[in-house]
């Protein structure tokens, strides 16, 4: 596994063209029995693949058959803070060709750009846990969805640490917050922080 300092551009772009035309970060490389590969290059789609090919593995989707409703919010909750935060990024997405410069008035709009698109999804985040928690539940809860780790907090913590590198003030998502503070003391979430490892040394 590579650990990656997303603001080092040629970092990845350079040593990771082969494995990602497009320069993905999130890239998965499958080798199967064969001798041949399959490269998995969106973030979700990778967890999706380790959640079917690992079914007995310590699932983090809600079983299908028996809840369905929570599987379902789940992915809503995946949506928000991946899939609806990089649409709004569009144009400034994750290749070299799309980043603008890091000085000047280009990174200024990237970097507003970024803080909205990061604001929006962690309040529609919040919203979603006062209407499907009520307002005592999403007060006290520690997880997303029910009372263990799923998808939605694996992605979620990245989540907050980029809306918080791009100036969100947490002060307003007190739900989020809590539930962002108890994952991160988790070992799940601390045995792989990237700031941990030599590749991805940087401070954030």
């Amino acid at each position: 596994m590579l650990y990656l300092d997303l603001r080092d551009d040629t970092k990845h772009i350079n040593n990771d063209s082969s494995r990602s035309a497009a320069h993905h970060v999130a890239t998965l490389i499958v080798t199967h029995s064969d001798g041949t590969s399959t490269a998995i290059r969106q973030a979700v789609d990778i967890l999706d693949y380790f959640e079917e090919r690992f079914p007995d593995t310590c699932s983090l989707l809600p079983p299908a058959a028996s809840q369905p409703r929570a599987r379902a919010l789940v992915r809503d909750f995946i949506n928000m803070v991946a899939v609806d935060v990089e649409q709004q990024l569009i144009p400034a997405g994750n290749s070299s060709s799309n980043r603008t410069s890091v000085t000047g008035h280009g990174f200024e709009e990237q970097h507003q750009r970024a803080h909205v698109a990061f604001r929006r999804a962690l309040a529609s985040y919040q919203q979603l846990l006062e209407s499907t928690r009520g307002p005592d539940g999403a007060r006290t809860c520690l997880y997303t969805v029910g009372d263990a780790i799923t998808l939605a907090d694996v992605c979620l913590v990245p989540a907050v640490e980029q809306a918080v590198a791009y100036g969100v003030d947490m002060a307003s998502l007190q739900h989020v917050a809590r539930i962002y503070s108890h994952l991160k003391k988790l070992p799940a979430f601390t045995d792989f922080d990237w700031r941990k490892h030599a590749t991805a040394s940087r401070r954030l």
